[in-house]
C-alpha cells in the first residue's frame, strides 16, 4: 500500500465518521420529537378521557401534521400518506 492510497483511505474515513455523525445526530433528533411527541399525545389523551370530545384522527389536521409531511417528503421521497396510513 503506498502512501497515496493511506491518504485515500483516512480520506474515506473521515468521510464516513462525519456522515456518522450527521446521522446520529438526526437520530437523537427524531428520537427527542417522537418523546416529546409521545408526552403531548398523553396530555392529550388524559385530557380528552376527562371529556366527551372524540379525536378523528383520519380526517383532523393537527399542530405537528405539517412537520409530519416535511419529514415523510425529505426522509421517504413521499408527497402523502396512503389510505388509512394517516390515522
Amino acid at each position: 500500500m503506498t502512501q497515496r492510497d493511506l491518504a485515500d483511505a483516512e480520506l474515506h474515513i473521515e468521510k464516513w465518521n462525519a456522515t456518522r455523525r450527521l446521522c446520529s445526530s438526526e437520530i437523537e433528533e427524531l428520537k427527542r420529537e417522537i418523546t416529546a411527541l409521545d408526552a403531548q399525545d398523553q396530555r392529550q389523551h388524559e385530557s380528552s378521557s376527562a371529556t366527551s370530545d372524540q379525536i378523528n384522527y383520519m380526517e383532523q389536521e393537527f399542530k405537528w401534521s405539517k412537520q409530519l409531511k416535511l419529514k415523510l417528503k425529505r426522509i421517504f421521497g413521499i408527497d402523502d400518506f396512503r389510505l388509512c396510513q394517516k390515522g
